[in-house]
């Protein structure tokens, strides 16, 4: 099967202000942030189904399995796309530290999409 590395940076916000609750109980935001050097490594391979997750490094508190962000974004592209792709293999080298204010669970979520689109070919549009 085919593999792809991708790089997961981490931000820092200079400045956040919480807006409105949403109807979906989130609430809104205005941020400013800039990104860093220190990344996460994502490699996706892709397997003929289910969903699988490798991390090295990270702390010993760091969600495994379908508590990860990264599973989840695979979780979602996988059942939105279930005709072009299978199922993915996801090694997760953690170099962001974990509750620090830098996104890298949201930069491994997002890593994980990016990768998918390209890994499967499914040209799911600038939007990712």
């Amino acid at each position: 099967m085919q593999s792809l590395s991708v790089q997961a940076f981490a931000k820092v916000n200079l400045c956040l202000e919480v807006r409105e609750k949403r109807p979906d109980g989130y609430h809104g935001i205005e941020t400013l942030f800039h990104g860093v050097a220190i990344h996460d490594t994502i490699t996706l391979t892709g397997v003929k189904t289910g969903i699988y997750l490798d991390c090295d490094g990270g702390e010993p508190g760091l969600p495994r399995g379908n508590a990860n962000l990264a599973w989840q974004a695979a979780d979602l592209i996988c059942r939105t796309c279930p005709d072009r792709t299978g199922g993915v293999r996801i090694r997760l080298v953690k170099r962001i530290p974990m509750a620090a204010g830098l996104g890298g669970g949201s930069a491994d979520a997002a890593a994980v999409l990016l990768g998918l689109d390209r890994l499967y070919n499914l040209n799911l549009g600038s939007g990712l």
